[in-house]
């Protein structure tokens, strides 16, 4: 999704103010984007008796789009589709001072953003999808945000599912075929699914309980939140230095320290946190293997053997943040004993059974994700940072047609909808957020629309990104004429014209010898082209300010 976190004041309480949707009558929206959404078909249900709508087909990839006219709507609706395309309509719409709203949904989360001339930013005002990967290194050793947190946190919780479905495949297949898979065994051979099956061999056994999951998950906290932090003070103790001579604990990298663990009472807030997220994990545990959950959840620690931590010779841990994934994971060895007997023996969970509940993996993400900001001295990341990696799709397809929740689209068209008609009949609009949790209405995060930023020429004009002016020149008009223009009409003081990134003047030389010169003869009037777009800058108090952008008419 398209997210400006923190951009603009936000609420969960703010009152929707009902707008009679009758202000839509007569007038005529279009759409585009992902039309096969339920989204979409939401969207058109909501319309149907409300206004005209048509479907614009527009498309940014083909070598020959067809190119749409926005000039009879009143509003444009852009549902999802690529970045490319909302920011294509976007550029339209502010070319024609149209209304503009990007409704995008991923599952069960969502957003609805208006761009309105004027009262707000322009969809052009959004920067481009940034890279959203971290290196492996920082992930996996020297994470300096809360956002490099619930990263890991969500590639190692979605570790184990991944692990489990890899677990039933390999069953499958060799199950009855034991023999062969003796064989590769035995020859040194290691059968992809091997390692994730035996991992839940070692783990969980063949008849594993509820006080498995709560042995591993402890264990599994042990490893993460503690051993993790002793390997890398043993690797590089506090005193290192790097070859400039400067300490190797330093800004970025933050020296983690051990999570201290208090679990067997409940009235510290933090002994809370500890004992929820091993309830969290053996939960997820218990839950995607098929095993009863007792009803009080009893966790008794007594009977759990924590391994000590073993600091390994030789360790090699990467730091070089050029170095992937893929290139620092090695061969490690694994203990394949009784593979065959839990193949042979182990039930598969019925079919269709699914994954851990999405409330206990969303819960435990944000636990896990604590914790680690806890082992490096890092603020715990807030809500919008969670939902922000797990479910937005930004600079991607902002809509998936077949796993969208129906009753986020209906909220987000009706949403959609209402923002419409208050915006059609003179209102500034609104955005709504829908987060993963979502229940509902109470559940909303809306937000007002962040106000266009003003340049001021001058102190008797001040321009934004919606304004544009317009110049009917002729072939012998020169660039001093259209400078002396500007200055009447504006009181502005040009001093660059530019065609896109192309110099057209600018006083210095060769350009500043153009200015008797006839403008077009630097413009290149192309077939059926009616004006150019012309980039300005001005003099101004100390430093020179953008003017807006300037239709040049043949």
């Amino acid at each position: 999704f398209l997210l400006l976190p923190g951009s603009a004041p936000m609420s969960s309480t703010r009152v929707i103010k009902q707008v009679d949707l009758k202000k839509l009558d007569g007038k005529k929206i279009g759409l585009v984007g992902n039309t096969g959404s339920n989204l979409f078909t939401s969207l058109t249900k909501v319309l149907k008796n409300d206004c005209q709508y048509e479907i614009l087909q527009e498309n940014c990839e083909s070598d020959e789009p067809k190119k749409s006219d926005i000039s009879p709507f009143d509003l444009i609706i852009c549902l999802g589709g690529t970045f490319d395309l909302r920011q294509k309509m976007g550029n339209k719409c502010l070319d024609q001072r149209k209304p503009f709203i990007v409704l995008s949904q991923q599952g069960r989360a969502g957003c609805m953003e208006s761009f309105v001339p004027d009262t707000s930013i322009s969809y052009t005002c959004v920067p481009d999808p940034v890279e959203k990967e971290f290196p492996h290194c920082v992930l996996k050793s020297f994470p300096y945000t809360g956002h490099q947190a619930v990263v890991w946190a969500d590639t190692k919780l979605k570790t184990y599912q991944k692990k489990f479905n890899a677990r039933n495949e390999f069953i499958k297949e060799h199950k009855d075929n034991l023999s062969e898979l003796g064989r590769q065994l035995a020859a040194g051979t290691i059968p992809p699914g091997a390692r994730d099956t035996q991992f839940f061999n070692l783990n969980f056994g063949l008849a594993p309980t509820w006080q498995d999951c709560v042995r591993v998950a402890r264990t599994k906290m042990e490893k993460y939140f503690v051993h993790k932090a002793l390997e890398l003070t043993t690797v590089f103790p506090a005193d290192t230095l790097l070859n400039s001579g400067a300490p190797f604990w330093s800004w970025p990298k933050l020296m983690p320290h051990p999570v201290t663990w208090a679990f067997h009472t409940k009235q510290d807030q933090e002994e809370n946190y500890h004992h929820e997220t091993l309830l969290l994990l053996a939960t997820m545990f218990a839950n995607l293997l098929g095993i009863l959950i007792p009803a009080d959840k009893r966790v008794d620690l007594g009977e759990v053997d924590v391994p000590k931590f073993v600091p390994k010779r030789d360790k090699s841990i990467v730091t070089d943040e050029s170095v992937s994934k893929e290139d620092a994971t090695g061969s490690t060895e694994l203990d394949l004993t009784g593979l065959c007997n839990y193949v042979k023996s182990v039930s598969l969970p019925p079919t269709g059974q699914e994954d851990a509940d999405r409330s206990t993996k969303e819960s435990l993400l944000a636990h896990f994700a604590g914790l680690r900001c806890d082992m490096y001295g890092i603020p715990r990341p807030c809500a919008s940072i969670l939902h922000q990696v797990v479910n937005s799709a930004s600079g991607g397809e902002g809509s998936t047609c077949g796993h969208d929740n129906a009753a986020v689209s209906l909220q987000l068209a009706g949403q959609c909808v209402q923002a419409a008609a208050d915006i059609l009949s003179g209102g500034e609009g609104w955005s709504v957020w829908v987060p993963a949790f979502y229940n509902n209405q109470d559940n909303l995060i809306l937000a007002n629309n962040l106000p266009p930023k003003y340049t001021v020429v001058h102190e008797d004009l001040k321009t934004s990104i919606w304004d544009t002016w317009q110049v009917q020149g002729n072939p012998s008009f020169t660039i001093q004429q259209f400078i002396q223009h500007i200055q009447d009409q504006y009181k502005a003081k040009v001093c660059s014209v530019f065609l896109g990134s192309k110099i057209i003047y600018i006083p210095m030389p060769p350009w500043k010898n153009r200015v008797n010169e006839p403008l077009e003869k630097y413009l290149k009037k192309g077939p059926g082209q009616d004006f150019a777009y012309l980039t300005l800058m001005a003099e101004g108090k100390g430093e020179e300010v953008s003017l807006p952008k300037t239709k040049y008419y043949f």
